[in-house]
């Protein structure tokens, strides 16, 4: 697991953007896991400014989001369809066709998970799933108790996780009580992972995720078997890391230096900034630098 920490929310979520862009570069038709919420929306307003002024190109792409709610339609503002039509799809030139979301208004909703999964089998398998963490630790909507080796399904929502939400509804009680998900098996069949966390809140879960042991009660520890995860931080998510962590770059180096974490420990020895801040050691005496 790469842990890179940013000294503010705006540079994390501009990192995150700019592995999406190589990612997309290299491969055109990558097939993109997507997550919602509050952390994404500088992420995807970068992609777009990036779509705008760098011509990164979305119309061979494919896109699978983590979840949606059960009930709502993907008209209903508050529907993760919504969410992503206006913070990225309508604005970039992606076919939307190629843009995948679970169907909550589906009648039988067994029958649409089965029917999402394999419809991430026909297209090979995700490339680069992006998430974000909830306060209980879940990604996508794996509460609590979440087997490691769930696949797609509904999943009754946790009174924290509906709280953490009611924010963005009108009225709390209009809170959905379920949602379907992107299992954890899922999710861990993805080729890469970047995880995107920051505020002091996340702090603690964060922590707990990354260095604590791996439990169903905090489903993001499952991450930590995944063989190409990156998680990006700004400097307040990361307050209660007990350990130290290697990056391998400045925030002066181009992207192309930044992105290239299997060269990370190389690159580290030969940036002086880095040699002279002790950033350079194996990785099972790692050394922290902000970036």
């Amino acid at each position: 697991m790469e842990v890179i920490i940013r000294p503010g929310s705006e540079l994390a979520a501009h990192l995150a953007a700019e592995i999406i862009g190589r990612e997309l570069r290299a491969n055109p038709r990558l097939v993109l896991g997507l997550a919602t919420g509050c952390t994404m929306d500088a992420v995807y307003a970068r992609l777009i400014q990036m779509h705008r002024e760098e011509k990164l190109d979305f119309s061979s792409c494919r896109t699978f989001n983590l979840d949606e709610y059960v009930g709502l339609s993907g008209d209903n503002p508050n529907s993760y369809r919504y969410y992503m039509d206006h913070h990225l799809f309508l604005h970039v030139n992606i076919d939307m066709k190629n843009t995948h979301l679970p169907d909550g208004m589906a009648a039988d909703l067994g029958a649409e998970c089965e029917k999402y999964e394999q419809s991430i089998k026909e297209c090979g398998g995700i490339d680069l799933q992006i998430l974000g963490i909830g306060q209980n630790g879940h990604i996508g909507f794996n509460e609590p108790l979440s087997a490691f080796r769930s696949r797609t399904r509904k999943q009754a929502l946790s009174p924290v996780t509906r709280e953490q939400n009611a924010t963005l509804f009108t009225d709390p009680d209009e809170v959905p009580h379920s949602a379907i998900t992107m299992g954890v098996g899922t999710i861990l069949d993805c080729r890469r992972c970047v995880l995107l966390a920051t505020g002091e809140e996340k702090a603690a879960i964060v922590s707990q995720a990354i260095e604590g042991p791996m439990t169903s009660t905090i489903s993001a520890s499952a991450l930590q078997l995944h063989s190409e995860c990156t998680v990006i931080l700004d400097r307040q998510a990361s307050s209660k890391l007990k350990n130290h962590y290697h990056w391998m770059a400045n925030g002066h180096k181009k992207p192309e230096v930044m992105l290239d974490w299997q060269n990370s420990l190389h690159l580290a020895a030969n940036i002086p900034e880095c040699r002279s801040n002790d950033c350079s050691g194996p990785l099972g005496e790692r050394r922290a630098k902000e970036i």
